[in-house]
């Protein structure tokens, strides 16, 4: 545990491997006792080049962090009831459209988007379901580490994103009342 100045004394903070089933099983038994009231799963990767050259324990770890465990850490959550909001990230360019080089990334948040926008179909349609908050926030390229030096934006100098003006943008939308939504930040 630690608070490092982030969110007041009520955040906790817990580290854990997302691509280790051993860990996920712990973290998925330490939420119950936790009784955390919001979740906020900022997660994701995999392989970067063409998706035949990679090994497809790449692939598979792309699977499970972006798309497998956090459709896991939902499911467990909404049983439970213990949850007011759940926010995801995934990405503007890789869940609507092709993103050369990155494609099991691809895949997992196309699944991700799709996942979040049935269930919040779902919940709509749920009366007493309704104070549950599932969110998707989709931003686009970001300049991080994380992405690539020869990345395709950055190979056709797209426009890629401040992350400190992402974390405004996302801040100012979770403050607004608007449950069960999505938004994509370019």
């Amino acid at each position: 545990h630690r608070n490092e100045g982030f969110g007041g004394p009520n955040v906790q903070w817990h580290s854990c491997d997302v691509s280790n089933g051993e860990q996920q099983a712990e973290l998925l038994r330490q939420i119950v006792d936790w009784r955390p009231s919001k979740i906020f799963y900022f997660i994701g990767g995999g392989p970067y080049g063409e998706f035949q050259t990679k090994s497809w324990k790449d692939h598979q770890w792309a699977f499970n962090v972006s798309f497998l465990f956090p459709t896991q850490l939902l499911h467990q959550c909404m049983q439970t009831n213990q949850m007011e909001q759940m926010v995801f990230v995934g990405s503007a360019v890789a869940e609507s459209s092709s993103d050369p080089r990155a494609s099991s990334y691809c895949a997992a948040k196309h699944a991700l988007r799709g996942l979040v926008q049935s269930v919040q179909a779902e919940i709509r349609q749920s009366p007493g379901k309704n104070d549950f908050d599932l969110r998707l926030y989709s931003p686009g390229y970001m300049d991080t580490q994380m992405l690539p030096k020869n990345a395709l934006p950055r190979r056709e100098g797209m426009h890629i994103l401040d992350p400190h003006h992402v974390a405004q943008d996302l801040r100012e939308w979770l403050a607004e009342s608007e449950k069960n939504s999505c938004r994509i930040y370019l």
